[in-house]
């Protein structure tokens, strides 16, 4: 009988679409998958990605700040409500660091004075003086150059600063700007390079808040933010709009931080009826773990790997 009904599960699945499948059993943004679905089209590239269970994560999270003339509002909202940020961390007890830099091209990615004191550390042992220390250095000032550039800032402050990056931690950026990238070269190289920091590509993750429907009116501005987004595209990280309610932004934002550093993030999104997953060689049953499409992460459901466990994950890229 349970073959039977096995037989059909799988007979239904397949005629299922993807889009179907992926509003089934949802929880806290996550979708719960069945090993036993067999998919993709083909035309994805079969990944297979390998990670070491530790007993913590480290966070890094790199602020890069437009600091053009047009964005003395956009600071002071962000500023404002980063409580709703910094929240998800304290609360979870998530040991992190913090640092903020503009999207000045020269000099590109230099550490804005001080701010690599906005650690874990600091939250709990003085909450009221680590938000108020965040919140005076988050806004930069508007003096900068009007030719922002998010991604070399990102990849600059990596080489000016290499003992803030950790190959085993996440790198959160958090890019705010109104206006298009002026990065000279080609995304993915800046994205690339990255990523080559980390002995997963999956733990890096650029979150963009931008002007996502080209209403910056200043004249002279080069509106949009194709490239921003582009480079959360190929983090799995997350596009929001400038113009939105920064509250709601930065709360999912931290939230979605928070949860990233229990799981396991992929470098690419997997086509979902072939993901699979294995601990230490065995195929873990699709009630055990879950997958998070918006940050493109693996979470354990329940009692997580031992620590020093192989975590395998194979599936079909998109």
């Amino acid at each position: 009988m349970k073959a039977t009904i096995f037989s059909l599960l799988i007979l239904l699945t397949a005629c299922k679409p993807i889009e179907e499948l992926t509003n089934k059993s949802k929880s806290d943004g996550y979708v719960t998958l069945g090993n036993e679905v067999t998919g993709g089209d083909g035309s994805g590239a079969v990944v297979t990605e390998s990670f070491i269970q530790t007993d913590t994560k480290d966070l890094e999270i790199l602020w890069v700040i437009d600091n053009s003339g047009s964005m003395q509002d956009e600071q002071a909202a962000v500023a404002s409500n980063l409580s709703k940020f910094a929240n998800s961390f304290v609360n979870k007890d998530i040991n992190f660091t913090m640092a903020i830099t503009t999207t000045d091209d020269v000099p590109a990615g230099v550490l804005v004075n001080g701010s690599d004191t906005l650690t874990s550390d600091y939250a709990r042992s003085d909450a009221a003086g680590f938000l108020a220390d965040f919140q005076d250095m988050i806004q930069v000032g508007i003096t900068g150059s009007y030719r922002e550039s998010s991604l070399l800032a990102i990849t600059s402050y990596a080489k000016n600063y290499p003992h803030m990056i950790k190959e085993d931690a996440y790198l959160a950026v958090v890019i705010l700007t109104d206006e298009e990238d002026s990065s000279p070269l080609a995304v993915s190289q800046y994205v690339n390079e990255l990523k080559a920091l980390k002995k997963n590509a999956g733990l890096v993750k650029i979150f963009t808040i931008c002007d996502v429907n080209k209403t910056n009116t200043q004249s002279g501005t080069d509106v949009g933010c194709v490239k921003d987004a582009e480079a959360s595209r190929l983090t799995n990280g997350v596009v929001s709009d400038i113009r939105g309610n920064f509250s709601g932004i930065l709360t999912s934002m931290g939230d979605n931080l928070a949860n990233i550093v229990d799981s396991f993030a992929l470098a690419h999104k997997p086509v979902l009826a072939s993901l699979r997953v294995f601990v230490g060689g065995d195929l873990v049953p699709a009630d055990q773990y879950s997958y998070n499409d918006a940050t493109g992460s693996i979470r354990f459901v329940g009692q997580a790997p031992a620590v020093g466990a192989e975590v395998k994950v194979v599936y079909r890229k998109r």
